[in-house]
């Protein structure tokens, strides 16, 4: 059975995640990069991707706008990627998600240790684990299947990958 279609819609950065996705997934027709401002190296990457992997041309596009205006221009087949998405930006991702009852996959940084409602001792020990796991909780709460991944250390200390898709969608 062939892939669903779907559309990535990264949230923040350069762009280079959305290319990635471009290049490398065939269900993939369009990848969006979400953020309230373009950044400077954009076109750069573009180009880059287009020399490299022709395909791409066309199929990714850059939104400015600010996460919370969001959800009049995310497409139904849509899912959200936030890579290193700072502190509570992941939240708002998360929220976003949630909010619009579709698939995401995090990768977060800067966790929010102090806002955690996890007991004290936990955030001593645990620190950013604590927060991935309210987050886990709250996503779950609101009909997500969670399950967490991670990519190479070596790539980044910041690995670990929380992916969250509604029941619904995670049964079919």
């Amino acid at each position: 059975m062939p892939a669903a279609r779907w559309s990535p819609i990264c949230v923040g950065g350069h762009g280079l995640v959305a290319v990635f996705f471009a290049m490398f997934e065939d269900c993939v027709d369009r990848a969006v990069v979400l953020d309230r401002t373009r950044q400077e190296n954009f076109d750069r990457i573009l180009l880059a991707a287009a020399e490299a992997a022709p395909w791409t041309k066309g199929r990714i596009e850059y939104i400015e706008a600010k996460l919370h205006r969001a959800p009049d221009m995310i497409p139904d087949d849509a899912g959200l990627v936030a890579v290193h998405a700072c502190g509570v930006k992941t939240d708002r991702v998360l929220d976003l998600a949630v909010a619009n009852n579709m698939p995401v996959a995090v990768m977060p940084c800067c966790h929010p240790v102090a806002q955690s409602k996890a007991p004290a001792a936990v955030k001593k020990a645990l620190a950013h684990m604590a927060v991935d796991v309210d987050r886990t909780y709250r996503m779950e709460a609101a009909g997500f299947h969670v399950k967490w991944s991670e990519i190479p250390e070596r790539v980044t200390r910041m690995n670990r990958v929380v992916l969250a898709r509604p029941r619904a969608a995670a049964q079919s």
